[in-house]
């Protein structure tokens, strides 16, 4: 931890409150790992179990914070994540700007150059986040590139703080989401689903494609 992290008190009430309302009502937790974790294997498994303890659900997610995956060794912090029992990550993206990173709209395998072999963790790529849009027209740009995604067949992440829907401070960026929202509700070619339902539809995909489509 270091003073950049956020600090959570994950056995206050208000925050147990809130984990039993996501069990409630079948909402995915995932791990939001603190900085310098990458690509230590003994931090990402205290903090994995610990989040399990408190939320009572098995965390196979996780989003780097500020997108802070590793900018020396992503493979070995991919290497590091599958390790601690981890099935999906989202957190490979430009940290100022809509994006391609990579060049792909898809999930897709860590690599690791050192071992020549994909790692056994799946990244969903996350397209933007709230505080870095477009401030001229937020739900303009973004809705012109989930469009762009949509017509590529890709996968689009949106990283939401809930600070955002502070109507004082932040009002345009929650009132970007509602029409986010609603754009996507006029397409019917678009699935809205959590991280892992996402990964395990493509892992299984990819299973069916290297076992001859069995």
């Amino acid at each position: 931890s270091q003073v950049n992290d956020p600090i959570y008190t994950l056995n206050h009430s208000t925050l147990q409150a809130s984990l039993h309302m996501a069990r409630e009502n079948g909402i995915e937790i995932g791990l939001h790992t603190l900085m310098n974790t990458a690509p230590h294997a003994d931090r990402y498994r205290e903090q994995r179990e610990f989040l399990a303890q408190h939320s009572q659900q098995d965390i196979i997610s996780n989003r780097h914070h500020y997108w802070n995956i590793s900018r020396r060794d992503t493979a070995g912090a991919f290497i590091s994540m599958a390790e601690s029992g981890f099935k999906f990550d989202s957190s490979v993206a430009f940290y100022d700007r809509i994006n391609f990173r990579r060049s792909t709209a898809w999930p897709y395998h860590g690599f690791s150059p050192q071992h020549k072999c994909a790692i056994d963790i799946i990244e969903i790529p996350p397209s933007f986040m709230d505080e870095w849009m477009d401030a001229s027209d937020p739900a303009g740009k973004a809705v012109d590139y989930l469009d762009s995604v949509a017509d590529y067949c890709g996968v689009a992440v949106l990283n939401w703080h809930d600070k955002c829907f502070n109507n004082r401070h932040f009002q345009h960026y929650g009132q970007a989401y509602i029409q986010i929202i609603k754009h996507l509700e006029t397409r019917d070619d678009v699935w809205v689903a959590t991280i892992s339902e996402i990964g395990e539809w493509w892992k299984q995909r990819s299973d069916k494609l290297f076992d001859g489509g069995k």
